[in-house]
């Protein structure tokens, strides 16, 4: 059945209720005069966050809707169902960094008498400086956490962003105690199934343990949700993040190689 359309009221009328819904929307606050200066910052800080950072910790980091979706799934796994160890899937783009940084405040937050050191491992140099920069800035500390991979040596290993290389070619279970580290959070945990993630998942317990990925799905078939109770705690996947206007659609295009032995046969 086609649909009819709209008249110029009901088109009027969309638009105002659209608008509305923004307006009424948390992610939404009044702007005046005075706030021109944290205006300005915060737009700086989301179109130059890592060129620019002497404005990184001047602003504060809140968590988009979907964000805060994931950290209140987490503290009910948490507080309700006594999972201390969580996995969140989420497609590149939404912001599985920011989420365990702000996860990470949340707990800082709650735990006032304790340390919480934590450890955050990742595979490659890059993305450790990547991960650290968004923790100094979800925290507005710019001293926060030291970075222990390539010729990077710290100088306290309490609160610490690691590769996993370092972590097995330095032997790391040897300096430090099972409970050392409060929190520990593996990006990249589709990885976890390779037998270089098991000395550290086997030997630490913290008191709360974050994993992150967007393809908990493996190639060869073995499963990384065992450490996780055969459980996903939060998860945003890719079709739901376009849908929600999170991310933008894409056409994806494959292009068919020839084998070698029909290349060899000229074909």
């Amino acid at each position: 059945m086609a649909l009819l359309p709209l008249s110029p009221n009901q088109t009027i009328d969309k638009i105002a209720a659209t608008f509305e819904s923004y307006w009424d929307s948390k992610e939404f606050e009044y702007y005046d005069e005075g706030q021109h200066d944290r205006l300005a910052r915060a737009l700086k800080f989301e179109k130059y966050f890592e060129s620019n950072s002497d404005n990184l910790y001047t602003v504060d980091v809140l968590p988009y809707y979907y964000r805060e979706e994931i950290l209140d799934k987490l503290a009910t796994e948490r507080s309700i169902r006594g999972y201390n160890r969580n996995l969140v899937v989420a497609a590149i783009g939404t912001g599985k960094t920011v989420v365990s940084a702000l996860d990470y405040k949340r707990f800082v937050k709650h735990n006032p008498k304790s340390p919480c050191r934590l450890l955050f491992v990742v595979r490659c140099e890059e993305n450790l400086k990547q991960s650290r920069s968004t923790f100094r800035a979800v925290l507005k500390d710019a001293n926060f956490g030291e970075l222990f991979v390539g010729g990077y040596q710290p100088d306290s290993i309490e609160y610490l962003f690691m590769s996993i290389q370092t972590f097995n070619s330095q032997d790391f279970t040897s300096k430090t105690s099972p409970d050392y580290y409060d929190s520990i959070g593996v990006d990249g945990f589709h990885h976890a199934a390779a037998s270089t993630y098991q000395r550290l998942l086997e030997y630490y317990k913290p008191k709360i343990l974050l994993g992150l990925t967007a393809t908990p799905e493996r190639m060869d078939g073995r499963s990384v949700l065992k450490c996780f109770n055969d459980r996903i705690a939060a998860e945003i996947r890719l079709p739901e993040a376009i849908d929600r206007k999170l991310l933008s659609p894409f056409q994806y295009f494959g292009v068919r190689t020839l084998s070698t032995s029909a290349a060899s046969n000229g074909r």
